[in-house]
């Protein structure tokens, strides 16, 4: 795929090119080879080609080119500036932002793409609440952002009166990793999985020393002395638990402490079962 414009092809030549078929437009003066197997991101290399170099592949389209792991939608979405001329683009939604705040551009596959920060401002005000929380959980477990820089842009972007960012106001609330990042998906599903059947908020990655040792296991409940280790799925099925693993939990539970290490399996897969025995045994602790 090329930009007719910068290798200098002839109109003549062009349409030849396009009526044999060799060529399929995409855009006005942006072609593809027709035996090209095309993607997403050559959606969103054509649409910045056909733009110009000011534009700035956005909101959703530039979640996808991140590696967020959402369905492409049919449009590519840009960032365009203010006063570049507007019109209707098939198979493009323009943005026109008068905030440009955090809009700092990051190159994929030669490409301009907008920050995670911007990323997940912008989806926060037109995509799913679902459709926030998978981008910021990729963003947290990749080490692209952490939760202090996402708040913090947050509340800028408010302060500056930008409104929209309901989405991402619900996904932040419900999200109490502080600005810890998770070690895994599995970590964000057995946290949503205690607010959601309203079970004692635990400590995420909290230190403490245990006879002698000091831990920073996945979840704690300092009160009840009940420690829960959620390793994900190619920990259990590439190996099993190590000796010193279950060394570990045999001397934390002669100093007082349960350890509680459920699979990814029970976590996915039975998450109410593992939630009432879990239930039982924090009440049980109590007593």
């Amino acid at each position: 795929m090329e930009s007719l414009r910068s290798i200098g092809v002839s109109p003549n030549i062009q349409q030849t090119l396009i009526n044999s078929g060799l060529l399929i437009p995409m855009h006005r003066g942006v072609l593809r080879h027709s035996g090209f197997a095309v993607h997403h991101r050559h959606h969103v290399q054509a649409a910045l080609a056909f733009l110009g170099p000011h534009a700035i592949a956005s909101h959703r389209s530039a979640a996808v080119l991140l590696g967020v792991p959402l369905p492409a939608l049919a449009r590519v979405e840009v960032i365009l500036p203010r006063g570049h001329a507007t019109g209707r683009y098939p198979g493009i939604r323009t943005h026109h932002p008068s905030n440009r705040d955090d809009l700092r551009c990051l190159t994929v596959d030669g490409m301009a793409v907008a920050n995670p920060i911007r990323v997940l401002l912008d989806m926060g005000a037109s995509s799913a609440v679902s459709d926030v929380s998978v981008a910021l959980d990729h963003f947290l477990i990749a080490g692209r952002v952490s939760m202090a820089s996402v708040l913090a842009a947050r509340n800028r972007h408010r302060q500056s009166g930008r409104r929209g960012l309901g989405a991402l106001d619900i996904v932040l609330r419900d999200q109490r990793f502080g600005d810890k990042p998770p070690d895994s998906v599995l970590e964000l599903v057995f946290a949503r999985l205690i607010r959601r059947f309203e079970l004692p908020e635990p400590i995420f990655h909290h230190r403490l020393r245990i006879a002698g040792h000091m831990v920073e296991p996945d979840f704690c409940f300092p009160d009840h002395r009940v420690i829960v280790e959620v390793d994900g799925w190619a920990y259990h099925a590439g190996r099993k638990e190590s000796e010193s693993d279950k060394a570990r939990d045999i001397e934390f539970a002669a100093d007082g402490w349960l350890t509680v290490r459920p699979t990814w399996l029970t976590v996915v897969r039975r998450p109410s079962w593992l939630v009432a025995r879990l239930q039982r045994t924090l009440w049980q602790r109590a007593v």
